[in-house]
């Protein structure tokens, strides 16, 4: 059993199932001490940003946590880019409603980043779809961000 916490694209549930990740549980999880930035450069649009965290004390990142298991990890590895060094996977403390858990977490390589980017509609409407798991001034600020499009 692993703990997996997506604070981007996969709080969709959707997506999930149809990357072939299995879990048993989903809930809600903070990670205190960091913010959300949609600074992860995306490949195939100049401009465009994909969500990532950084290290900041006044803020904290909501998101949803999965129970699940290793296959499960090493099907995400692959498609947050691990082996290719977009994001790396670490393990952190998060608060959740099943109190604080180690969970994974992947945060976007600095090499991959840039300021100035910005998410695309399609791609904030995943974020968005973690709505039950998120408090409302949390989920009003994620609607409240620019776009691209």
């Amino acid at each position: 059993m692993v703990y997996y916490f997506a604070y981007g694209s996969n709080m969709d549930n959707e997506r999930m199932i149809k990357r072939g990740v299995v879990y048993s549980e989903r809930f809600s999880g903070k990670l205190d001490g960091h913010k959300l930035f949609f600074n992860k450069i995306a490949d195939e649009n100049q401009g465009t940003g994909y969500a990532n965290i950084i290290p900041d004390n006044h803020s904290v990142v909501e998101g949803v946590v999965y129970k699940t298991d290793e296959k499960s990890i090493s099907k995400l590895d692959s498609y947050e880019g691990v082996k290719t060094s977009h994001y790396y996977k670490t393990e952190m403390l998060i608060n959740t409603t099943k109190g604080t858990l180690e969970c994974v977490v992947y945060i976007a390589y600095q090499q991959k980043t840039k300021t100035g980017l910005k998410p695309t509609k399609d791609y904030l409407q995943y974020l968005l779809k973690g709505k039950e798991f998120l408090s409302k001034n949390y989920y009003g600020w994620l609607l409240k961000t620019e776009t691209r499009d």
